[in-house]
């Protein structure tokens, strides 16, 4: 059988492997071969795959075909095509051993030589549908598949590893069948004489996560065993995720670390790859992330430890749109790490396939510093002069000597009381592998700087600061703070590349961390012979605000925790009270002494007791805890639910008194709630002659009352209204109330209710409103039914026309010719009301819900034909969630009564008449007999007091009398002169 190859569109290159360094295995997967039929021109094409061989050393190069994958062809397998050999490659771990070729030897010779000391592992994931991998070992291949009647398009092979995950001394085989069950597996694979055999499996965590879809090995924690690392790039929203598991003796580690991507449609994990980046022994894992904006790698450093506490830690994160703004899909692929430029450190290519590049990324020497700092004596007692302070200062040592790094260290004493000769040191010192400079001090009125060269410098100095003799503060202690910082570097001209590419010149290792170091030395006074302090320092404890056993209502106030030491032992020095208060608690003031911060959630204060707390002294320490922020998410079984907050207690001195204290705070609940309601008019009488009136208007009233402190988390007021009967078109209209809490509106939701719009001219042009003392300013989006028409426009069947028979049927009309409108009848469908009460905050609060309902009388007229009564109730009630009470009903009835024509114009009989009249007489009579009796009608005895108060009168009252009749006389004298004249 004869065979073309067609090399088009192949993605050649989509996998390739070092062998050796002057040997390369490289795949074209997507390549098509045409199988002819022996003397015909029929042919059968199928996307065989292919690898090829490339050598090349100083003498000679070459580029050859692997044939074992085109030998045979089982074409009694129904799915015998497209295997895409070669979609996957992986070499185990291990360089053969040098070779010596005779250069004139053919290619196959040469191939065989190489390959007759490697294991490989090549992945075919469409092979027979399901998938397959080839293992060559000592130039024989083996092949393993999953059978199609487990799992068909499993895509076994579609990444592949290797690594020595259970023994030490032995290469396992990994495959990654991402397409499993469409959750995913990994193969680990064993290869014997016998063949190939699964040893163990690794089943992917969620469906559509794509896990095996990437892999690769390397020793993360050095301790001999290869760590598996699987990618599962469609993990959740495409975010993506990365499982590590950790290689032992046997089988894998308990605890297995996980990575998850940040970036939703990030496909982190896509690709994955393995080497030790900075020289420290321990391999770093390099992650691909190619849609997170134009892609990024991430870089996680390996650790002797890797646990639950101490997971992977990223050290770095190299994004596109750092490297060029052209460079897109950036981490799509990425290359096993080599050193290309001898620098001593390994380099990585990275594939962007949207912009067709590939970036190398050249790895540099990390520069990690690492600083003890120590003080002697810890603690000063009279008799010492000075203290000497010493730091070690340790750093990775670069490779090139020539490299020059320079470091600023500045050591500050006594910044504050400057109870020393000088305060500081300064050190500026640039180091090198050879040549470590180190200084010899140059004195000045505050510090000294340094300057000269020390070959034998060890990287630990001690300097000493001496006691000035004329210091009277001897209780606080001395602080010492050290401060060091990697300023530059220098180089040769000759270290840098073509592309100004400094190879050589270290960076500073990402998590260094350059804050200060402090140190504090106490004083120690009055502590025995011995010089050693032991003190016993008890604490009490109190809170206030609180009820019985420390019991707090949710919502009730501020609480105060107050404490109170006492030392009953010897002085202790540098006493500190630190306070952990959950979250929510806030303090309403900082103590002059205390000093707070925020630690994982939680607030965390120290207050200083002082440098020296003598026995019998006492402090007392006072936290006033605002509470009103405090949340207790879950209210079920709050009886049961308390929070702490605790205190530890720490000093320089031996303490054999208490050291931590828990202060429990028993948590209750106190809310409850009540309902009332009314009408604005209990009964409506509406007669047959009032053939206008089409429509009745009236109004429900509900108030909601709220009693004790913890506010309502969660809760509503229902109230239910009957709005038809069956199928029936509604008979209520309804204007969407709103809660008033203190002249503030809330809007409340509506369900199955018929309700007006906002436009009063169109929808109430013909409607008859009784009271019209209420304003309304509905702006309430709700989704509900809203009448488009006038209610005249209402057909007289809406209610019950022509079905009497029927409501007797539902029990909704009596013998009394009563009708009950209400919602306990299950024929009478009815909506609902619902306001969100989380508004009546407070104790005082009370809540009110106004229904203006609009009642349609046209199609009741019919059923009137007797004096029949309809009872209208609406139904309303409390419903408290959070924190959970017992629900408060309440009804409000209007009554509708219908009074025939006859008997409003019917007269009254005579007798009736009559016997008010004498009523009314008799009742006359006994009110003037008793006032009589009582001396109302006898005037005499009022003459007698008027006569006495006129005699009682004095001289000068008589005289004005006389005084004013005589003025009278004049003036009518006068008056009739004047009319003689005229």
């Amino acid at each position: 059988m004869h065979a073309k190859i067609i090399q088009d569109n192949s993605w050649f290159g989509m996998s390739m492997a070092a062998i050796h360094p002057s040997l390369l295995k490289i795949c074209a997967p997507r390549t098509k071969i045409h199988l002819f039929k022996p003397f015909t021109s029929e042919y059968k094409e199928t996307m065989q795959g292919i690898c090829y061989f490339y050598y090349r050393s100083t003498e000679n190069s070459f580029l050859r075909i692997e044939t074992e994958s085109l030998k045979t062809y089982n074409f009694s397998s129904q799915y015998w095509y497209n295997p895409q050999h070669g979609f996957s490659l992986n070499v185990a771990v291990g360089i053969p051993a040098k070779i010596n070729l005779n250069i004139q030897e053919k290619s196959e010779l040469v191939i065989k030589s190489f390959l007759a000391s490697v294991s490989m592992i090549t992945g075919n994931p469409t092979n027979n549908l399901s998938g397959s991998i080839s293992i060559l070992q000592s130039n024989k291949i083996k092949t393993l598949e999953i059978p199609n009647d487990e799992q068909k398009q499993s895509e076994f092979g579609y990444a592949v590893s290797s690594g020595n995950y259970f023994n030490k001394n032995k290469i396992l085989f990994a495959s990654g069948a991402p397409a499993w069950k469409f959750m995913g597996k990994v193969e680990i694979i064993t290869s014997s004489t016998e063949g190939l055999a699964t040893l163990h499996t690794l089943d992917g965590h969620q469906l559509g996560e794509y896990f095996g879809a990437s892999l690769t090995s390397g020793d993360l924690n050095n301790d001999g065993f290869a760590d598996l690392i699987i990618g599962a790039p469609h993990y959740g929203d495409d975010t993506g995720k990365v499982y590590i598991y950790l290689g032992s003796q046997n089988r894998f580690q308990d605890y297995n670390p996980t990575i998850q991507g940040t970036g939703k449609g990030s496909k982190f994990g896509y690709s994955l790859s393995c080497g030790d980046l900075d020289n420290d022994g321990f391999l770093d894992l390099i992650v691909g992330a190619p849609w997170e904006e134009f892609g990024v790698i991430y870089v996680y450093n390996g650790n002797s430890i890797i646990d639950e506490e101490n997971n992977l830690h990223m050290s770095q994160k190299i994004s596109a749109l750092e490297i060029s703004h052209k460079v897109k899909g950036f981490g799509f692929s990425i290359s096993n790490l080599a050193d290309i430029d001898n620098n001593g450190f390994l380099d990585i290519a990275v594939g962007a396939y949207k912009s067709n590049h590939v970036v190398i990324l050249r790895a540099k020497t990390v520069e990690k510093t690492q600083v003890d700092f120590r003080v002697q004596p810890t603690i000063l007692r009279r008799n010492i002069h000075r203290i000497s302070p010493e730091f070690c200062f340790k750093n990775y040592k670069s490779i090139n000597s020539q490299i020059i790094k320079n470091y600023t260290i500045k050591l500050v004493v006594d910044s504050k009381y400057k109870r020393f000769t000088y305060n500081y040191i300064v050190w500026n010192i640039p180091i090198t592998e050879r040549n470590r400079q180190i200084f010899q001090y140059r004195y000045s009125s505050q510090g000294k700087t340094s300057t000269l060269t020390n070959p034998n410098w060890n990287g630990c100095t001690t300097s000493h600061f001496n006691v000035r003799s004329d210091i009277h503060n001897v209780l606080e202690p001395v602080d010492i703070t050290l401060t060091y910082s990697l300023n530059s570097y220098s180089k040769q001209k000759s270290n840098a590349s073509s592309d100004n590419f400094c190879k050589l010149c270290p960076i500073k290792y990402v998590g260094q961390r350059e804050k200060p170091i402090k140190l504090l030395v106490p004083y120690e006074i009055g502590c025995g012979k011995d010089t050693v302090c032991n003190s016993d320092i008890s604490v009490t404890t109190s809170v206030f605000g609180v009820g019985t056993n420390n019991t707090w209502e949710i919502g009730s106030g501020d609480i105060t925790i107050e404490a109170k030491l006492q030392n009953h032992g010897e002085p202790a020095y540098s006493v500190m009270v630190n306070f952990f208060i959950p979250k929510g608690i806030h303090l309403r003031n900082v103590l002059s002494f205390c000093q707070e911060e925020t630690y994982n959630n939680t607030l965390a204060v120290t207050c200083d007791v002082g440098n020296r707390f003598y026995k019998g002294a006492q402090k007392i320490i006072q936290l006033d805890l605002e509470m009103a922020h405090f949340e207790v998410h879950n209210l079920t079984n709050i009886g049961q639910q308390k929070f702490f907050i605790n205190m530890t207690l720490k000093s320089q001195t031996d303490n054999h008194g208490k050291k931590q204290i828990s202060i429990p705070v028993l948590l209750k609940t106190n809310v409850s709630t009540s309902i009332t309601g009314k009408t604005d008019k209990d009964s409506y009488y509406l007669t047959n002659v009032q053939k206008s009136r089409k429509n009745v208007t009236f109004q429900h009233v509900y108030n909601i009352f709220k009693y004790g402190s913890t506010p309502i988390i969660e809760g509503q007021v229902i109230i239910e209204i009957p709005i038809q009967i069956e199928d029936n078109d509604p008979f209520i209209l309804l204007k969407l109330p709103q809660l008033q809490v203190y002249g503030i509106s809330h809007d409340c939701t509506s369900h199955e209710i018929p309700l007006i719009l906002d436009t009063p001219t169109e929808y109430f042009e013909n409607l008859d409103v009784i009271s019209e003392n209420k304003k309304y300013n509905d702006n309430t989006n709700v989704m509900n039914k809203k009448f488009k028409r006038s209610v005249n426009q209402w057909r007289n069947k809406s209610l019950f026309p022509n079905q009497l028979q029927k409501l007797n049927e539902y029990n909704i009309r009596n013998k009394d010719n009563t009708i009950f409108v209400d919602c306990s009848n299950e024929k009478i469908k009815c909506g609902k009301i619902k306001c969100d009460l989380i508004h009546v905050k407070s104790a005082q609060d009370i809540g009110t819900v106004t229904l203006t309902l609009t009642m349609n009388l046209e199609p009741i007229r019919e059923i009137f034909d007797t004096e029949t009564v309809i009872q209208f109730s609406t139904r309303a009630y409390v419903n408290i969630i959070k924190p959970s009470i017992d629900t408060n009903v309440f009804s409000v009835l209007t009554t509708l009564y219908n009074v025939k024509e006859e008997n409003v114009n019917e007269q009254l009989n005579i007798w009736i008449i009559l016997i008010s009249v004498m009523v009314g007489l008799l009742i006359l009579s006994i009110i003037i007999l008793a006032l009589y009796y009582m001396g109302f009608f006898q005037k005499k005895r009022k003459l007698e007091l008027n006569l006495l108060n006129i005699n009682d009168n004095n001289a000068e009252q008589e005289q004005i009398i006389v005084e004013e009749i005589n003025e009278q006389e004049m003036l009518e004298n006068m008056v009739a002169n004047n009319e003689n004249f005229s």
